[in-house]
């Protein structure tokens, strides 16, 4: 049996191991995460992959010393975040096998070549007047993504800062018969207050046709400016008075619940495209004419630190109810991302027909969760 191979896996991988097997292909993970950082395959079962070898993910070299020596017969690669993702595509290239085009990835992670003039707009500045001058020169003649109101420390450097307001969206993107296709646009929410962070994801976004067009298609002139070909890409936007500007860029769908939420409102399971992609095969994009739900909201399940949740108090027969996830904890443990002094705990997926009418149901869903921390 000919051997799919994932440099490191998260959930949203894991999601698509019974479809690799139904090709007919044996999941097999290479991994230096395992080891060294435990926590990050906490809750995955390893028994998904036939086998796991523990080799050094950011080494191309030392990966295909590891499929010489062991005989593997790999006939698709995939990498599973951004770190390893270049990695895994000299480790495809090597083998002649179809992965994303090598120089877009490099030029992604080339932070000076990364900002476009649409993209970021923004230096670092030795002193006071250094700083002086760059802002007359995006204000005057360019076009400036900086707003009229700037701050800035003098220090050892200057930052030139661009405080940015408007609501938080995600744009997922899949590279589909040679050309970059927006198949989602998703309302991220945050928290009040100064240190913001995201508290749920609401999909599809409430933006209205015009500016998702806007939208769409600015984000996909950013995609084209660092020259990327092929896999997936989420890239995150504030949409401001004077339209979309760009926050991040990440290689690959945002997380396997965004992947949830983008086939429960379109019918499209971006993952197993991918999958595709790397198997050097491509399906329609089909989108459902008669999807489950109209939008579907996940909130996130905060606590101070980790400890003991009763998942239980969820009215699993409330109406708009979906589904919910609590991650099993252990007080030696470190089990989830951080934001801002919380660790996330789990989620609830609830339905509306509204954007903001389903995050309004998953929040009231979340708010029934008992969660005990550790003393």
């Amino acid at each position: 049996m000919t051997v799919f191979l994932l440099i490191e896996a998260r959930e949203i991988e894991c999601s698509v191991i019974d479809d690799i097997r139904h090709r007919g292909l044996s999941p097999i993970l290479f991994t230096s995460r395992y080891l060294d950082e435990s926590h990050f395959y906490h809750g995955i079962d390893m028994q998904l992959f036939d086998e796991v070898y523990c080799v050094d993910t950011f080494d191309s070299v030392a990966m295909l010393d590891c499929i010489k020596h062991n005989g593997i017969p790999v006939t698709a690669v995939l990498g599973s975040y951004d770190e390893v993702m270049v990695p895994a595509v000299d480790v495809a290239q090597a083998l002649g096998l179809p992965c994303p085009c090598l120089d877009g990835l490099r030029c992604a992670f080339n932070h000076e070549r990364a900002r476009t003039p649409d993209a970021h707009r923004a230096c670092i500045c030795q002193n006071a007047a250094h700083y002086r001058h760059a802002i007359t020169g995006i204000c005057q003649g360019q076009r400036a993504t900086l707003s009229n109101a700037h701050r800035h420390v003098i220090m050892e450097q200057c930052t030139m800062v661009q405080c940015i307001e408007g609501p938080y969206y995600g744009a997922e993107l899949l590279y589909h018969n040679g050309h970059w296709r927006v198949i989602a646009v998703n309302r991220r929410f945050l928290s009040a207050g100064d240190r913001a962070y995201v508290t749920g994801i609401c999909q599809p976004s409430d933006l209205d046709p015009e500016r998702l067009a806007q939208a769409s298609i600015q984000v996909q002139r950013w995609v084209e400016a660092l020259k990327l070909r092929g896999g997936a890409l989420s890239v995150t936007f504030i949409y401001t008075a004077d339209g979309p500007v760009l926050v991040d860029m990440t290689l690959g769908i945002a997380n396997a619940r965004v992947n949830k939420q983008v086939e429960l409102t379109t019918g499209i399971n971006m993952m197993v495209h991918v999958v595709d992609f790397v198997c050097g095969k491509t399906r329609a994009l089909s989108r459902s004419l008669h999807p489950r739900y109209p939008f579907v909201a996940d909130a996130f399940i905060f606590c101070p630190r980790a400890g003991q949740h009763d998942a239980s108090l969820i009215d699993k027969n409330h109406r708009y109810f979906i589904a919910s996830c609590l991650k099993p904890s252990s007080g030696q443990s470190i089990l989830a991302r951080r934001a801002v002094g919380k660790v996330i705990v789990g989620d609830v997926m609830a339905y509306g027909e509204s954007c903001q009418q389903a995050m309004e149901h998953a929040q009231t869903l979340v708010r029934q969760v008992g969660v005990k921390p550790w003393p």
